[in-house]
């Protein structure tokens, strides 16, 4: 995990430049998770690109609360198996007020394609938790990231080993996960606030 320095500021697109990618490798696919919140409702991840090119997005959870705010967790991955860095780029559909990136790397996947993805979110003043469940494939590997919006403490999450809780502004982000994991259908993961009932949206994908 290499966690990139947030960026408060207000703008439509994020730019991380030269992130911590590792060892260059054939086989070497870079994950960039990317958290964002907004004060304007309707918000949207349009697109993310890794090194200059165009990164997929398998993951895209997004609450928009009317007349209130836009809470965004999402996963992109790309193929890049030359060089040590490389700037990632977000870029929404207009102006937010904070974006988080945080770069993992996956080697050895029988695929690239995750084998099953999931977005939850859950409604202000509901739970300080959100939770969810997933497939596993056999010598599995799962991701899962969780954004909170107007919140203070920080994240602890089940069903993945927490890597990383930051909060700037009251938007708390948070990251985790686990490898070589045997094959389950429906693991449970979750991840829970410290304090108050916030805007959630988490996002989670599994690899083979």
């Amino acid at each position: 995990l290499q966690a990139e320095t947030p960026q408060v500021v207000t703008q439509a697109a994020y730019t991380f430049t030269d992130a911590n990618i590792g060892a260059a490798a054939a086989d070497r696919y870079v994950i960039a998770v990317i958290h964002a919140m907004s004060s304007v409702n309707g918000r949207t991840l349009n697109s993310a690109s890794i090194g200059g090119s165009a990164a997929t997005i398998h993951a895209n959870a997004n609450k928009s609360v009317l007349a209130s705010n836009t809470t965004i967790a999402a996963i992109s991955g790309l193929l890049v198996p030359a060089g040590t860095t490389a700037t990632v780029v977000a870029t929404f559909s207009d102006t937010m007020l904070i974006c988080y990136c945080r770069i993992y790397t996956l080697r050895r996947a029988l695929s690239n394609t995750p084998t099953a993805t999931k977005t939850t979110t859950v409604d202000p003043a509901t739970s300080a938790t959100i939770a969810d469940t997933i497939d596993i494939p056999a010598r599995g590997a799962l991701l899962a990231a969780s954004t909170a919006t107007t919140a203070t403490g920080s994240w602890s999450m089940a069903g993945v080993t927490l890597d990383v809780t930051e909060s700037n502004g009251n938007i708390p982000a948070g990251a985790g996960h686990s490898n070589r994991l045997a094959a389950e259908t429906g693991r449970a993961y979750s991840a829970t606030i410290s304090s108050s009932l916030p805007t959630m949206a988490m996002a989670a994908a599994a690899w083979h």
